[in-house]
């Protein structure tokens, strides 16, 4: 008998202790570094839903990471992530100090090709990288999410995602394919695309152009030229010359960048 009162107050202060940790871990703050020790994410492109953080202001394609739509991102600094994309072609990959991207507050610093739809973006997150900045889509606003910078050991919890329900949902997506096919025209698509190209060549032209690199100055001289040839086929009404002349200003200044990030011993 006495043997058997022993075991059940070993096993009541057993209880008691397992149910006092769990609370401690519950609410003691929990460390990035710990909790986001992934350093690959897979980008694809799905139908939004009322999980996705702007899903007021998005149209009705979302990036999805990792199987979460719009998901928040802890990255730390001086460590090397790999985003691997495959969002279609309309869909141009890119880091943006911007919260609804389409193009503009294009990020350089530390990131290897960008504006892509598919293949694999390397970004190692540095000392000049902002605390806050985004992944967004070239051509679409509110794609994608948000992604906090923090240095090694340091606790951080992102804020939790606005929700909206079903019926909000599903009165946004109809009003959403109404506004689509009202205001996407091919003379628009082109009319983004040359934008944001020169947009890209702004941006990146004062850097370039007092840097010490010959070749990429170079490239920046035909994004400049080519830039100008997109203006002028798009006010003739020749579209498809002018969508053109934009993606190799695009990948001009791209390759510029490159030619900068090798300089800085980044690539």
């Amino acid at each position: 008998m006495v043997h058997s009162v022993i075991n059940n107050t070993r096993l009541f202060k057993l209880t008691i202790f397992i149910f006092l940790a769990s609370i401690c871990l519950t609410l003691y703050p929990y460390n990035t570094a710990k909790a986001f020790e992934t350093d690959s994410f897979n980008v694809k492109t799905v139908i939004k839903n009322s999980s996705y953080p702007w899903y007021e202001k998005a149209l009705n394609t979302v990036y999805e990471v990792n199987g979460e739509q719009g998901k928040t991102l802890v990255l730390m600094r001086g460590k090397p992530y790999s985003f691997k994309i495959n969002t279609g072609p309309k869909h141009d990959f890119y880091f943006s100090n911007s919260e609804s991207g389409r193009g503009t507050g294009i990020i350089t610093t530390g990131i290897g090709k960008q504006f892509i739809h598919k293949g694999i973006i390397h970004f190692t997150p540095t000392s000049n990288t902002p605390k806050e900045l985004y992944y967004q889509c070239q051509n679409h606003p509110y794609m994608g999410g948000k992604i906090h910078i923090v240095n090694e050991g340091e606790s951080f919890t992102p804020p939790a995602p606005n929700l909206v329900t079903k019926n909000q949902e599903k009165q946004k997506i109809r009003h959403d394919e109404q506004l689509n096919s009202e205001q996407i025209t091919p003379q628009n698509i082109a009319q983004q695309h040359v934008a944001q190209a020169n947009a890209f060549l702004n941006a990146s032209a004062e850097r370039i152009a007092n840097s010490q690199n010959d070749k990429a100055k170079a490239l920046l001289a035909r994004a400049w030229g080519i830039a100008e040839d997109a203006d002028t086929w798009l006010a003739r009404g020749d579209i498809t010359t002018a969508t053109e002349d934009a993606d190799i200003v695009l990948m001009l200044v791209i390759a510029a960048e490159n030619k900068l990030l090798e300089t800085q011993g980044f690539r």
